[in-house]
This record gives structure tokens, C-alpha cells and sequence, in this order.
């Protein structure tokens, strides 16, 4: 469980810093 949570953990992190990277490089 332990790994299948971090694993989730490491999508959902993945996910927002795309998320962010494309929101930022959109203002610009």
C-alpha cells in the first residue's frame, strides 16, 4: 500500500507541476 501510495502521490505531484509549468509559460 505503502508504494502504490507514494506512487499516487509522485502522479498527482507530476501532474500539478505540469499543470503549473504550462499555466506559467502561458503568461508569458
Amino acid at each position: 500500500m505503502a508504494i502504490n501510495g507514494w506512487e499516487s502521490n509522485s502522479y498527482l505531484y507530476s501532474q500539478s507541476q505540469a499543470l503549473l509549468t504550462e499555466t506559467l509559460a502561458a503568461k508569458l
